[in-house]
């Protein structure tokens, strides 16, 4: 179920999971405060669990807009995951470590990073997820990129049918160090241009623990100008179905995959307008199928 109030700004995060129809006239929190209502049919919004996001430098509070929540989803159980961007600052969330993808790594730049994290029907945050931005050289290439020039967004979060896996999107540059997974071994994705590709990282629900990641890169030389900006995601909704479905925008780059898992992929090619992204990923994080809107100009001749 996916909650409509985002992009948000958030110091704190309140979690109304109980909804009620109710003959009266206004809007009760726990008879907290009352609204006044001239709507006939009201809801009673009952507060079950409140979570706070503490920003903090150097024990200076931060503003809230240095932690953005791009989007979230709620399982069937009240948990509710968050895919925001953290810039420039330490998030504490109850007891779980700090961190600060900045002032920790030496990394100077005020420019965001992913942060995945999961929140129980009581306002309790159960663990905090996130790609570490490394140097250049780090992601085994040849780059004297620094540290400053890797960051990324999360756009987008989907949960699996059967509520096991999380799944979130969005693009970066420079070198991310998303960790290691028994399954998938030490996962590092890099793009040495200043475009943005796009990535699709794969989570376990119960631990926070990363499964895979897909950089899905543009194939063009010295780009310099477009991007791969993945905005939607979604699973399947069929049991026998474990597909991840994804939308977003290509813009003046080509997206030509050498190998995948259906063997030969035709390219894509978005114009300097922007073409929109489709692409199909299996569940083990390889990408079966992709398409744009514009297939005139994915030929040789291109074209708008």
């Amino acid at each position: 179920m996916k909650k409509l109030l985002i992009p948000l700004s958030v110091g704190i995060l309140i979690i109304f999971s109980s909804l009620s129809f109710s003959p009266t006239d206004s809007l009760d929190l726990e008879n907290t405060q009352t609204v006044n209502s001239t709507s006939s049919a009201n809801l009673d919004l009952i507060l079950t669990g409140e979570g706070l996001v503490h920003l903090v430098n150097n024990d200076i509070v931060q503003p809230a807009s240095r932690f953005i929540v791009w989007d979230s989803v709620m399982d069937s159980y009240g948990n509710t995951y968050l895919a925001g961007n953290l810039r420039d600052a330490g998030i504490v969330l109850d007891d779980i470590p700090r961190v600060n993808l900045n002032d920790d790594i030496s990394r100077n730049s005020e420019r965001s990073s992913p942060v995945i994290a999961k929140i129980d029907s009581n306002g309790v945050w159960i663990w905090m997820y996130y790609p570490v931005p490394k140097a250049g050289n780090e992601c085994d290439a040849e780059s004297f990129l620094s540290i400053d020039g890797s960051y990324a967004y999360a756009n987008s979060i989907s949960l699996s049918t059967d509520g096991s896996k999380v799944t979130f999107i969005g693009e970066f540059s420079g070198c991310y160090d998303f960790g290691f997974s028994p399954s998938s071994g030490d996962n590092k994705i890099f793009n040495e241009h200043p475009v943005l590709n796009g990535y699709v990282a794969n989570l376990n629900t119960s631990t926070g623990a990363l499964d895979w990641v897909l950089a899905i890169q543009h194939s063009d030389v010295g780009a310099s100008f477009g991007g791969l900006f993945l905005t939607s995601i979604g699973h399947s909704d069929k049991a026998e179905n474990s597909d991840i479905y994804v939308g977003g925008v290509l813009k003046s780059l080509t997206i030509d995959p050498e190998n995948s898992a259906a063997g030969n992929i035709y390219p894509v090619i978005g114009d300097d307008n922007g073409d929109a992204y489709f692409a199909v990923i299996s569940q083990y994080g390889e990408l079966l199928f992709q398409a744009d809107s514009c297939v005139h100009n994915d030929l040789a001749s291109g074209g708008d």
